[in-house]
């Protein structure tokens, strides 16, 4: 089945987005890792491009510009030696957010211009590439840290989202309890096995149970409703994210030990996030965070396949794989 193009790179080549970690490994090893020299035969094949992910770039020049705590300078240059053996030159930097949906052709309220964001991204690599010339000074880290909180603060406020239809699903039913606990006589007990079903709907729901379904499918549905896309289908593209996202909300509301995503332990689950949506370009993303990995591991999506360690995808390519992220549900 043939799908739309894909602007910047076409869907001819395999994208393959880093993780920070990864980068980080190239710096920090005494040695190159085993997958470095795979990685630059996947580049020359002509069959893959390699990119940081833009979260990956704030957290690269949030560590190198810390004037005490971050990376060495030595740890810095190994990297960026590393990285540039194989690093698409014309894409370095995957941008996300809404330069991804100008990829796949979805405009939002201002112009979109591929010829831009190729520029953006090179910039942003030889800014990269250079920062060490720069001085270490608060001012110039503080700029870094203000992107990184945005991020921490829109994953937060994903979570409202899912507080305001579970808010709604209650009122909905209470309103028609009350409504049946209003009728007296032949018709209250006429109406009483229904009363009580919505009773027990009202229990479930204050328990999490049966909603699982309506969210997800509601959230997906609006995906597809909102964001029209030639081929495959938004909430496809978007599959793991909102499973990821819906499930992580049910932590929210358990009674002991609930995940807060506000909390300082997990302030960058925000910027992780940020990985999910390279799937819908569609990408494979490779990761060294095995925790990362664990935590998707019992989401029902086809999608999670698509994360990997950088051993892991490179092992595929020697095999004599392929390895592509394919559409199909799970």
């Amino acid at each position: 089945m043939k799908y739309s193009q894909r602007h910047i790179i076409p869907l001819e080549k395999c994208i393959v987005v880093l993780d920070t970690n990864v980068a980080r490994k190239l710096g920090e090893s005494t040695t190159w890792p085993d997958w470095l020299g795979t990685f630059c035969n996947m580049a020359l094949s002509g069959e893959y491009t390699f990119a940081l992910a833009d979260g990956a770039f704030a957290e690269l020049l949030n560590q190198i510009t810390k004037p005490v705590g971050g990376m060495s300078d030595g740890c810095f240059s190994r990297m960026i030696q590393g990285l540039e053996t194989f690093i698409d030159p014309d894409y370095p930097i995957i941008l996300g957010k809404k330069d991804i949906l100008g990829m796949l052709g979805i405009n939002g309220k201002e112009p979109w211009c591929a010829v831009e964001v190729r520029q953006l991204s090179k910039d942003g690599w030889q800014k990269l590439c250079k920062v060490q010339l720069e001085p270490k000074v608060a001012q110039y880290l503080s700029r870094v840290e203000k992107i990184l909180q945005e991020e921490r603060e829109e994953w937060a406020a994903h979570f409202q989202k899912f507080d305001n239809h579970f808010a709604l699903e209650i009122a909905a039913v209470k309103r028609r309890i009350t409504e049946l606990q209003s009728h007296s006589g032949v018709h209250a007990l006429a109406l009483s096995n229904l009363l009580r079903e919505f009773q027990q709907k009202l229990l479930a729901l204050n328990n999490l149970k049966e909603l699982e379904g309506k969210v997800l499918e509601d959230a997906l549905a609006a995906l597809d409703a909102d964001r029209k896309v030639a081929g495959v289908s938004m909430s496809a593209r978007c599959d793991l994210q909102i499973r990821y996202l819906y499930r992580q909300w049910v932590r929210t509301r358990k009674s002991k030990r609930a995940y807060s995503p506000a909390s300082h332990n997990n302030r960058n689950d925000g910027i992780d996030f940020d990985f999910y949506r390279f799937l819908m370009l569609p990408a494979l993303v490779v990761t060294e965070d095995n925790g990362f990995l664990t935590r998707i591991s019992d989401i029902p999506s086809a999608q999670k396949t698509w994360f990997m360690t950088p051993d892991e995808l490179a092992a595929r390519w020697e095999g004599g794989g392929r390895p592509r992220p394919t559409w199909y549900r799970a």
